[in-house]
């Protein structure tokens, strides 16, 4: 089995399609089954056997995949003999551990390419695609420029999750700011309102300020910001 993997190696390496990896890893494993586990042998003992190449067929399959694998946010620039990439990207890739897929690269390009022009767009995903652990903190990375406000809107069941995967990408290399915001109903005297409200409100502006000069983002809920909007 190592024969065939020094083998297919250079293949995937040069990209040819995982199939043909899998055709000559398999045929390798049929080779070694047959020399190992000849008629009349133990039936446990040929059981494990495929078992065993079963699973290494698989931990190969998905090892090939990965180095055939094309990195969407990457360019070839021939003239130079240079890869150039997105660095934001490649962060993401190196926290999450894998690459980005083509669809999650191209609606984050596209979203952020709108809110610099100061465009709004809506984009709709399903579960699992990678909102909340691959676009929101990849977009967090491109669109923190110091001269924006980055705010991360989500639902109040979600919001420990997504700050979670904000802080897991800003700040494990990039020592980027994760900050939330909360407002919720107070019931005080007028002028004790007014007194408390008025500090609260400097306190929020200068966690403000401070995130979009530190490239920081800010998470909070629906809830919270129409608190807020319907008390100023």
């Amino acid at each position: 089995v190592l024969d065939w993997l020094r083998r297919a190696l250079p293949f995937a390496e040069m990209a040819v399609g995982e199939q043909a990896v899998r055709a000559k890893l398999g045929a390798g494993a049929d080779l070694l089954q047959s020399k190992r586990a000849k008629p009349g042998s133990d039936p446990s003992v040929r059981l494990k056997l495929a078992s065993s190449l079963r699973e290494i067929q698989q931990a190969a399959g998905t090892l090939f995949s990965r180095l055939s694998a094309k990195r969407y946010h990457g360019q070839w620039i021939a003239g130079e003999r240079t890869l150039s990439v997105d660095l934001c990207c490649l962060m993401v890739e190196f926290q999450c551990g894998f690459l980005l897929r083509e669809m999650q690269y191209r609606i984050a390009s596209n979203l952020a390419a709108r809110a610099s022009d100061g465009r709004s767009v809506v984009k709709q995903m399903i579960m699992a695609a990678g909102k909340s652990a691959v676009l929101t903190p990849l977009l967090g990375l491109m669109l923190a420029d110091t001269k924006k406000l980055v705010m991360v809107i989500s639902p109040d069941a979600l919001l420990p999750m997504s700050r979670d995967c904000l802080f897991g990408v800003l700040n494990s290399v990039l020592a980027r700011r994760v900050f939330t915001f909360r407002w919720g109903r107070q019931q005080l005297d007028p002028i004790e309102r007014i007194r408390a409200v008025s500090a609260q409100v400097a306190s929020v502006k200068s966690t403000m300020v401070q995130a979009m000069a530190g490239r920081g983002v800010v998470i909070t809920a629906p809830k919270d910001v129409k608190t807020f909007m319907l008390q100023h």
